[in-house]
């Protein structure tokens, strides 16, 4: 498994339950991803379970190089919602397709 980004939410790891929320968890990944140009998670090796299954910090990509640049503040707080530990405070969907929008018409404001 060496080298293969992680995508999966905690929950998913531990063999909880879960629902679309876990989803929610990936796109946050992927937000991350397109930001920074990189895979995330590519240090990963071996078993995913008992690599992550008693530290989910240990699942959630941080930040890059300091000669990166960091995320508009609204997107940060989205991709740090996505990623939240606890799978009822991720935002849904719609959330995110919403806040998606305000981010793009306040970086692309109509002529």
């Amino acid at each position: 498994m060496t080298g293969t980004p992680v995508y999966l939410a905690p929950e998913v790891i531990k063999s909880y339950l879960y629902d679309y929320k876990a989803d929610i968890y990936s796109f946050g990944i992927m937000l991350w991803e397109m930001w920074y140009g990189k895979r995330a998670l590519t240090d990963v090796e071996g078993d995913v379970r008992a690599v992550y299954g008693e530290d989910a910090e240990r699942n959630r990509p941080t930040q890059v190089d300091q000669d990166r640049k960091k995320p508009p503040p609204t997107l940060q707080d989205l991709m740090q919602g996505c990623l939240d530990e606890e799978a009822d405070k991720r935002p849904d969907a719609t959330a995110c397709r919403q806040r998606l929008t305000m981010l793009y018409q306040d970086t692309f404001p109509p002529i």
